[in-house]
């Protein structure tokens, strides 16, 4: 049972793992153009995994932007993991502890929207597995062709490959907008929040500000809805 469930996630995760390739290719290259070498670029996709904090953490480690608003600004655009992860324990019943860790680390928006939309009540761990790893490592092998051919590909083309993270997003968020007004507020607010803060604070503190008034927002949307 638990080898047809991965083995049902990696093949449902071959779609995110063909849009996840060259957009960590050009994360790869992104990264080494900009200061990192091609070992801490590839080091950053193993450990982080969270393409649109790598590409934020590269441009404000380009900026000479200060560590701590790195890792702050990282963090918060991470936070939603969190949420998507406690989301997902619901619906995980009994499952072998080690497997649910392990799958709970590779949860991302693109991995989290296909077990969400599982028709399963009860989503197994092993499948939520399965199509992490598939995930992880289009990702992780993205990068490192990315960074190890960097030279030979130009950052206008690399540029046009991270273009494809941003269209991803958006096929996520607007589906998520439609079908929920608390949603497009924050998505509102945090970008217009972020407009209004880039004249006025670094890079890395307008993210993490707007990135928190976003969310305040939207929570306070959902705490109204339900009075």
């Amino acid at each position: 049972m638990f080898m047809q469930d991965f083995q049902r996630g990696a093949r449902e995760a071959a779609p995110v793992m063909v849009g996840y390739f060259p957009i960590a290719v050009g994360f790869g290259v992104l990264a080494v153009q900009n200061q990192l070498s091609a070992a801490e670029a590839v080091m950053m996709s193993v450990t982080v995994f969270a393409g649109a904090a790598q590409f934020v953490a590269v441009g404000l480690i380009a900026a000479g932007v200060d560590p701590l608003q790195i890792v702050l600004g990282v963090f918060f655009l991470n936070l939603r993991h969190l949420i998507m992860v406690l989301s997902l324990r619901n619906r995980f019943g009994e499952q072998p502890g080690a497997v649910m860790k392990l799958s709970s680390l590779l949860v991302t928006d693109e991995t989290f929207s296909l077990a969400a939309s599982a028709p399963s009540i009860n989503v197994p761990a092993a499948y939520l597995l399965g199509v992490g790893l598939g995930a992880y490592s289009a990702w992780v092998a993205g990068t490192a062709v990315g960074s190890w051919f960097a030279a030979g590909i130009p950052a206008s083309l690399a540029g046009l490959f991270s273009i494809g993270l941003y269209a991803m997003f958006v096929a996520l968020l607007v589906p998520q907008i439609r079908r929920s007004f608390p949603a497009a507020v924050a998505a509102l607010v945090a970008m217009v929040g972020s407009s209004l803060m880039q004249p006025l604070l670094s890079a890395g503190w307008g993210i993490v500000l707007a990135t928190i008034a976003g969310a305040i927002a939207g929570g306070l949307m959902v705490a109204e809805k339900k009075q």
